[in-house]
């Protein structure tokens, strides 16, 4: 079993992630509180973002500027009422002069979801729109230990997931609405480096709302204050890793082996903690180092040292009973709301998760995406029993927010190598040795809570934090509208936050996209939940070109990309919406092995919602037919490469070196699509084997074959005048409907995506993430261009749907090595052979293919 040993210093000793706008200050305690007071005569750290103050002015500063982190007695309060009143004309006439925040939020209403929806059952989604919700470089709070891209991490894919409870949906976050919420209040976190993780999260989230030279960071012992001048709020974090003294309560000494407690001990503690508006407590991390605690027979302040060794169990419920007697004692439910968070996991043994090469969590990249599954990565369940038990069973409302399972998912999301240690950056020779300096604790900020994934922290990714954050926000307004705190932990989230473009209810019409809207612009974003359309094993017409799991591919997480247009979005895919559409009618791919890809992707797509005995299977020539008896039609696939004639047409033995194309011959393919309600051409893939094309003199029944090289583009540009000269001869456009499909790209070279190390697309499983440019992976755009110009000027219209850039993404999508050549599946030793025999052409089915007939669909219900 892993033993967990913290051995690194307290926020107090981490360096800034970059430098304050002012130097540290000393500042000597003025006030007679029991905060004040465990302070007095300290140094204290003040780190002021005003850069305009001069070091003498923030020694000077007016004590009531610290009055919300005052903790003031009964006696106090009627007295300083006149003071308050006094300070709130000055404050607002100083506001006046302050300028606006950055931020600007909608006034749109914050929902919130059903009493009885469950928060913390749900899945992991990618979403790199709206997620993260600041960036790393933006909050100059963040210290070192968490800034993993700052620290050198390569991939930031970690920050884009989002949580998605099963039921209903997190609000979209409003750090001024929280704001508004905190205000002249105080949030506090206690506990250990996790929670100081979340407080750091907290921060980054309500910052970017906070004029500049409005706000502080104030470090005095165990308590670390962030103040927000204009809201007259503080967020604080308390250091007590046990909640009841110990020692290792030393917030910049607290690296003991020997860790020694006091459970029925929490005084000392407790009297920083009254009177705080919002208590956030956890302790979980900084028992894990041992089975058994030591507790201590007697007190630290007598100088005793002798101690008894009890079971860990035995010895966190007589902590947590401690805490408990506390809350009941000294909370007031109608002031303070309280918030206990279940323990945050580590991620030390990769085979957890099935990864038996892997070194603790480095080098995980995404999170655990099979998450039907109960994970045990070995999270101490027996204390989340009893911290769960000890919170219901209280006088005062105590809310138990649950981030365990969720953050067992995240294995990539810890700070790795990408952190500190002991107060220094870890070295490149260290971070080459994962096995010993890996946090496997610490979350990376803006993916969950920041920590490494080295055996000091707990890294989860920025994510987990947020969700966390996302949780108390809910809860905070919860509590305003309702006021009942029982109410609070159940009824955190917003109403359904509908995916743009995806219906929930199966009866509702489908929402079609504006028609001025570019299908074609947008992201990839990860789908766990709608995507994939169908699953692999229950389409049996596919063929063993396009199963890449039957096949032995180990990763499934090219299925579950959706494209999501920048201005509008995709309607759901509803197979007896356009079955209905397709009643009586006849639908025809034509083309090459690409269309015959994307006629597969719609037979599996439709034949889901066809009674068993009603759909058909037959193949004729270059035809074949895939007949829909209870609907009476047809969804057919027609092989011709080149649309024109060739000495490729045979659909069964077509492999020729020298390809030869009749540019001006199409009647004979042409007789077999007349007809046809619904038509989609492409051609592409087999003009890329020569830079020119042979073009055939006379005809193939003659005795000697003759031809002349020509170049390809203008080869290409004769066939499609070819092509178009016939559609506008035999197609009525009044019965038929004509599309056009642009180029299906190819990722031969692994550079073309800045991955020297790859051998074409073979290991590839993610797509190109950066989206703002798509790469040049060596699509011939000349020919794309031949195809625009064609078909935009054909009388009879023409749609052309343009896959080419959202596919040039998808490096991740093609059946390598899994897949079939010549008719036959590769072998393992052909396997082992990517540079040789790496298929980076076609696509893996469920797959890229079902996108495109997405857009196929979204025309085809859109204009018929």
């Amino acid at each position: 079993m892993f033993m967990y040993n913290e051995d690194v210093k307290s926020i107090a000793e981490f360096p800034f992630s970059r430098p304050k706008a002012s130097e540290i200050q000393k500042e000597q305690s003025k006030q007679g509180n029991p905060v004040q007071e465990s302070i007095k005569n300290e140094k204290e750290n003040v780190v002021s973002l005003n850069s305009k103050t001069s070091p003498e002015e923030t020694t000077k500063e007016p004590d009531h500027d610290l009055k919300s982190i005052v903790v003031k007695d009964d006696e106090q309060r009627h007295a300083e009422d006149k003071e308050d009143d006094e300070q709130k004309i000055e404050e607002k006439e100083e506001e006046q002069k302050i300028e606006l925040p950055v931020v600007e939020e909608d006034d749109e209403d914050v929902e919130l979801p059903p009493e009885d929806c469950d928060l913390f059952t749900g899945q992991w989604v990618f979403d790199n729109e709206t997620h993260p919700l600041y960036k790393e470089d933006e909050c100059e709070f963040l210290t070192e230990q968490v800034t993993c891209m700052r620290n050198g991490r390569k991939d930031s894919i970690y920050q884009n997931w989002r949580w998605q409870p099963r039921d209903c949906n997190l609000p979209k976050y409003k750090p001024r609405f929280l704001l508004e919420k905190l205000r002249n209040k105080r949030l506090m976190f206690v506990g250990d480096s996790l929670n100081r993780n979340q407080w750091e999260s907290m921060i980054c989230l309500v910052q970017s709302a906070v004029p500049h030279g409005r706000k502080s960071l104030n470090k005095s012992g165990s308590l670390s204050v962030f103040r927000i001048e204009d809201y007259n709020a503080t967020v604080e974090f308390y250091w007590a890793p046990f909640l009841v003294q110990s020692n290792s309560d030393d917030p910049d000494m607290h690296s003991i082996l020997n860790r020694i407690i006091m459970p029925e001990s929490i005084k000392k503690h407790g009297k920083n903690w009254k009177d705080v508006d919002y208590l956030f407590f956890n302790t979980y991390i900084w028992w894990m180092n041992t089975f058994t605690m030591k507790v201590l027979r007697g007190s630290f302040d007598r100088g005793d040292t002798e101690y008894d060794d009890i079971e860990r169990p035995e010895a966190y419920r007589r902590v947590l009973n401690t805490w408990s007697k506390w809350v009941d004692k000294n909370v007031n439910p109608n002031r303070t709301t309280v918030f206990f968070s279940s323990m945050s996991p580590l991620h030390i043994k990769s085979l957890d998760w099935n990864n038996p090469d892997g070194v603790k969590c480095a080098l995980e990249t995404t999170p655990i995406l099979n998450q039907s599954v109960y994970l045990n990565v070995g999270t101490d369940r027996r204390l989340f029993v009893i911290a769960s038990n000890i919170t219901q069973n209280m006088k005062v409302p105590v809310h138990f927010i649950n981030i365990t399972s969720l953050s067992e998912y995240r294995k990539d999301a810890h700070t790795s190598v990408y952190t500190i240690r002991q107060g220094k950056m870890l070295t490149p020779e260290q971070q080459a040795d994962p096995a010993t300096y890996a946090d496997s604790f610490a979350v990376s900020l803006l993916q969950a809570m920041k920590h490494s994934c080295s055996i000091s922290h707990k890294s989860k990714s920025y994510q987990v934090l947020v969700v966390v954050s996302l949780i108390l926000i809910l809860q905070f307004k919860w509590f305003i509208y309702k006021g009942d705190f029982r109410q609070v932990a159940r009824s955190i989230f917003l109403s359904r936050f509908r995916s743009l473009g995806i219906l929930e209810e199966d009866d509702e019409e489908v929402k079609l996209p504006p028609k001025d809207c570019d299908l074609f612009t947008g992201n990839w974003v990860f789908d766990n939940i709608t995507h994939p359309l169908y699953k692999e094993d229950e389409c049996k017409f596919l063929s063993e070109q396009g199963t890449c799991i039957r096949n032995g591919r180990q990763d499934s997480l090219y299925q579950n990309w959706r494209w999501q247009p920048r201005d509008c979005s995709l309607p759901k895919f509803k197979a007896r919406l356009l079955l209905e559409k397709l009643r009586g009618k006849r639908l025809m791919f034509v083309g090459d092995s690409l269309n015959r890809n994307q006629w597969e992707s719609m037979v599996c797509l439709l034949q889901s919602a066809i009674s068993a005995g009603k759909k058909s299977h037959k193949k004729s020539g270059s035809l074949v037919i895939y007949g829909i008896e209870e609907y009476n039609t047809t969804v057919e696939f027609y092989w011709a490469p080149f649309l024109v004639e060739s000495n490729s047409d045979n659909p069964w033995s077509h492999s020729i070196k020298d390809r030869i194309i009749m540019p001006e011959s199409i009647k004979n393919h042409g007789d077999d699509w007349k007809g046809v309600d619904f038509l989609i051409f492409n051609t592409y893939i087999w003009w890329m084997n020569t830079g020119y094309m042979k073009v055939l003199r006379g005809s193939f029944d003659a005795d000697s074959i003759e031809y002349d090289e020509i170049e390809r583009p203008i080869a290409y540009g004769r066939v499609l005048k070819t092509w178009a000269k016939w559609v506008e001869e035999n197609v009525d456009s009044k019965f038929t409907s004509v599309y056009f499909m642009s180029m299906s790209p190819l990722h031969i070279k692994s550079l073309d995506w800045n991955n020297p190390d790859g051998i074409k697309c073979a290991k590839e499983t993610l797509p190109v993430m950066n989206m703002s440019t798509p790469p040049n992976v060596g699509t011939d755009h000349k020919l794309f261009l031949i195809v625009a110009n064609v078909t935009q000027s054909m009388k009879v219209p023409v749609y052309f749907l343009n896959i080419t850039t959202l596919s040039e993404y998808r490096k991740d999508a093609h059946t390598s090595v899994y897949t079939t050549r010549q008719g036959q599946l590769i072998t393992p030793e052909q396997q082992a052979d990517p540079a040789t025999y790496a298929d980076c052409i076609h696509w893996c089915l469920p797959g890229l293919p079902d996108t495109w007939n997405e857009l196929l669909y979204t025309y085809i219900i859109s204009h018929s």
